[in-house]
């Protein structure tokens, strides 16, 4: 059996490449730290970069059936069960912000640039039509 391993140093190692993960990396890596991110999917199969910047949220606009009961059972199955269910609940079922839908709020980082006005579609992993 032949094994290839390979040693690696780094400053920093950030274990999680979704967007907190890649967000904090790239904080570390503009304030000059060597950073070194480890997730659990291949490069171009991460969610992060499959969502496109998405947000999923029930907002029942689009589709009246849409609940967040619906949207918390679509985040734990696209999660692989993964998620703990009690805080996947209690941020599904969370009222949006007043602002909803037409311009969520948007985070500081230049990195993740929201648009003013929410486009609504479904996401990956949404049984809601």
């Amino acid at each position: 059996m032949t094994t290839n391993e390979h040693q690696l140093s780094t400053a920093v190692l950030v274990i999680g490449t979704d967007g907190s993960g890649l967000r904090a990396a790239i904080e570390l890596t503009e304030a000059e730290f060597d950073v070194l991110c480890v997730g659990k999917r291949p490069k171009f199969d991460a969610h992060t970069s499959l969502a496109a910047g998405g947000i999923n949220a029930a907002l029942s606009t689009m589709d009246p059936e849409d609940s967040w009961q619906q949207h918390a059972a679509d985040t734990l199955k696209e999660g692989y069960l993964l998620a703990h269910p009690e805080t996947v609940r209690i941020s599904s079922s969370m009222p949006p912000p007043a602002a909803a839908p037409s311009a969520p709020s948007a985070p500081s980082a230049p990195a993740n640039p929201f648009p003013r006005r929410a486009v609504q579609r479904p996401e990956a992993g949404s049984s809601a039509v």
